[in-house]
């Protein structure tokens, strides 16, 4: 049926974003670019023309703080966060929120470095409050605050993605829907999508 949510937990795709077709024509009837980011206007709905739409950086950047709440010295991620605390946000090839703010305030992250928390408070975006550190310091800093965690899989403190998810995702890639469009659904980056689909990644880790 048109409209009705794959999930009712969860709507992740509408059954008309499923025809590839009738998405790539509203897409460009409705400000495709390259520049330009897909975006739902109300995250608590689903994905229809009406709550669609695509978005520049400045817009996006505008929406990432508005998630944000400056009142204390922590700045606290008010939008979705992982179960480990970290806030998650899609902004180009990132998806969590406190490494989007070093990004926006301070530019790119050297490859090879963490953004790694001051104040030992996973939801907060601080700038003030963040630093990079290599893996070997990040290792460290996670131990030294009791967050080592040897398990894996969806237990994995990294671990983003259910395996009901990943499923899901290949599911859907299978049927033609645009990485973009499941990216922005999970609160992956596109990469992310593309090495599920492909078969070289069973989980997102970041």
């Amino acid at each position: 049926m048109i409209g009705q949510a794959r999930s009712k937990k969860r709507p992740i795709i509408f059954d008309e974003w499923l025809n590839v077709r009738i998405f790539v024509e509203w897409a460009i009837a409705n400000g495709f670019t390259e520049e330009r980011t897909f975006n739902r206007i109300d995250k608590s709905k689903g994905f229809v023309p009406d709550n669609c739409q695509w978005i520049s950086d400045v817009e996006r950047e505008q929406a990432f703080w508005r998630c944000v709440d400056k009142t204390h010295a922590c700045w606290q991620w008010n939008g979705h966060r992982l179960k480990k605390g970290y806030g998650q946000f899609y902004y180009k090839k990132e998806s969590l929120a406190h490494r989007i703010s070093w990004i926006l305030t301070n530019g790119s992250i050297p490859d090879g470095l963490y953004v790694l928390h001051k104040c030992d408070n996973p939801p907060c975006v601080n700038p003030d409050h963040l630093f990079l550190g290599t893996q070997s310091q990040n290792l460290a800093d996670m131990v030294a605050k009791g967050r080592d965690d040897p398990s894996y899989g969806e237990n994995h403190f990294r671990c983003k993605l259910s395996l009901k998810q990943v499923k899901q995702i290949r599911q859907l890639r299978e049927l033609g829907t645009l990485q973009s469009v499941l990216a922005e659904s999970f609160g992956v980056t596109a990469a992310h999508i593309s090495r599920i689909a492909g078969g070289t990644r069973r989980q997102v880790e970041r």
